[in-house]
């Protein structure tokens, strides 16, 4: 849920502008704005204990720019973060207004239909691939508190909430959608903090999920399995090339 003013009620209601756009975020600064996306698909899902969201963007790369080569390139899945906005207008009107959709994680990145050409960058000699596009899949904010591992033994201490709160604290906000009640003893930990937070959820009957604004809350499941999922295409090619990956 995100708020908005009565003026966007006003503006989605009749004829509007619509842009939705996504910048590339690393390292805690903005490396590529406005990225040329030319096709996408967002999906949201649920499985019994956790709303998790997804996306797949197709990027233009003709001139090849865009081609991951080196870990720290925009597009390459090591830490990188996609951010989006959907902004709309009234074609008569000057002030628009922007909605987040949110922040991912690069998980995978893959370009299409490139052919390779020998340069010069950063002093070495390299073939690199040009042209085509390149497909980027992405995961939600709650991507690095998912992978993240207890540094050994532990065991609840506090309160649900504080719980909550203390195991995130490296990787994500928590909103206060849940109380401090006692933590049952039924409740134990792995070695996985993102289990030990669906469990303590589970005790109030919440699951966790992501925020637009990159931040965790929890719900309580009223939903099946997909959520929902919004697909745009105007392009379809083939010919994979090269593939970056989180996973190896």
């Amino acid at each position: 849920m995100w708020p908005v003013t009565d003026r966007w009620s006003e503006i989605i209601s009749g004829d509007r502008d619509q842009t939705t756009s996504w910048d590339v975020w690393y390292d805690g600064r903005a490396v590529l704005p406005d990225v040329p996306v030319i096709a996408g698909t967002w999906r949201g899902s649920y499985d019994g204990d956790q709303v998790r969201h997804s996306l797949d963007l197709t990027i233009d790369s003709r001139d090849g720019t865009l081609v991951p080569v080196t870990e720290t390139d925009p597009l390459a899945p090591y830490g990188q973060l996609l951010s989006g906005g959907v902004t709309v207008q009234l074609p008569t009107a000057k002030v628009a207004e922007t909605v987040p959709i949110g922040n991912y994680r690069i998980e995978t990145s893959e370009p299409e239909g490139q052919r390779y050409d020998l340069f010069r960058r950063r002093g070495v000699q390299r073939w690199v691939p040009t042209g085509g596009v390149v497909r980027v899949s992405a995961l939600d904010c709650l991507a690095d508190l998912a992978d993240a591992r207890f540094p050994g033994p532990t065991a609840p201490r506090y309160g649900v909430l504080s719980e909550v709160r203390n195991i995130a604290a490296e990787y994500v906000a928590v909103a206060s959608d849940l109380v401090n009640s006692a933590v049952p003893s039924t409740v134990t930990y792995s070695e996985s903090r993102w289990d030990a937070i669906k469990a303590l959820a589970a005790t109030q009957g919440k699951v966790p999920a992501p925020t637009r604004t990159g931040s965790m809350r929890f719900l309580a499941p009223q939903i099946g399995s997909p959520v929902w999922s919004v697909t745009v295409d105007r392009r379809t090619l083939i010919d994979a090339t090269l593939r970056h990956d989180r996973q190896g």
